[in-house]
């Protein structure tokens, strides 16, 4: 019994010792963050704090910065490409596209396709197809998971790339239901892996769809700071910006210009889809 006692009582310090000393840690990692967050440049001070009070305290820190409106004024977007706008496209009432892109992989099809990642109303039925110039070519539709029973469900279309057709040279082709029609573009091509010697980027993170009042700049700080100690190279961020918090708005110029975040506006022009279509974002990010 005396034995039982002893062991319950061990457990007992070893758990309490673990959880203090995760907890020591955890504070220490936040303040760790806050500090690097404090030593950023003066545009960067302006994602910290209330747009009310020109003298904002930074987390970590007893340094009080004053704030102006020219020194927020300074950060401005030096890169074209940090903002990319990829805009919805009916098809018809029930299908809308997103973006477009050429797949020179084989994969287990044995052919590189066109894929395009769409919206389309679950009840509705179609056939959908791809022309290249003369050539009309049948594509298939294949649903993601998590419709969750609403109206729009997120799909990707697939048509496979004509043999007479030049993968290289595919600019855009035609979308098609028999009735309507729309020119598609590339947005961008997936390379066979063979063929990439080196990538962009050795750790890059994706971001589902940003919204509402909860953030402001500093969470964004924080969180753009700590997943850069991890060796994060770049962030891909969708979001309608003009909705966001403006202390959020200006943390997201800064890193835009600082090359860390890439901005990708999106406007959902749908109600009736699970979760904001998230699974769009996440999808479209991927094959980035």
């Amino acid at each position: 019994m005396r034995l039982y006692v002893k062991y319950i009582a061990f457990v007992t310090c070893f758990f309490l010792f673990w959880v203090c000393f995760l907890a020591t840690r955890f504070n220490t990692l936040h303040v760790d963050i806050a500090n690097i967050a404090g030593k950023l440049p003066k545009e960067a001070h302006a994602l910290f704090g209330n747009n009310n009070d020109p003298l904002v305290p930074l987390q970590g820190s007893d340094k009080r910065v004053k704030l102006t409106v020219s020194e927020a004024g300074d950060v401005t977007l030096q890169r074209h490409s940090a903002m990319t706008a990829v805009k919805f496209r009916n098809l018809s009432d029930s299908v809308l596209f997103y973006s477009s892109f050429v797949d020179y992989r084989d994969g287990n099809m044995g052919y590189p396709y066109v894929r395009t990642i769409l919206l389309k109303q679950v009840s509705y039925t179609v056939q959908l197809s791809c022309r290249f110039g003369e050539t009309l070519v049948e594509g298939s539709l294949y649903e993601l998971a998590e419709n969750h029973q609403q109206k729009y469900s997120t799909f990707i279309f697939s048509c496979k790339i004509p043999e007479s057709v030049s993968v290289d040279e595919i600019q855009d082709w035609i979308l098609t239901d028999g009735s309507n029609s729309a020119i598609l573009q590339a947005t961008y091509r997936i390379r066979r892996e063979e063929s990439i010697r080196a990538y962009n980027y050795d750790y890059s993170i994706c971001l589902p769809f940003l919204y509402g009042s909860m953030y402001e700049g500093k969470h964004l700080a924080e969180f753009a700071e700590l997943n850069k100690l991890l060796g994060a190279q770049r962030i891909t961020l969708y979001t309608l910006k003009n909705s966001l918090a403006k202390s959020l708005q200006k943390a997201l110029d800064y890193y835009t210009e600082e090359r860390l975040i890439e901005v990708i506006e999106y406007d959902l022009p749908v109600k009736d889809i699970w979760y904001h279509g998230q699974l769009i974002t996440v999808t479209d990010c991927l094959y980035r």
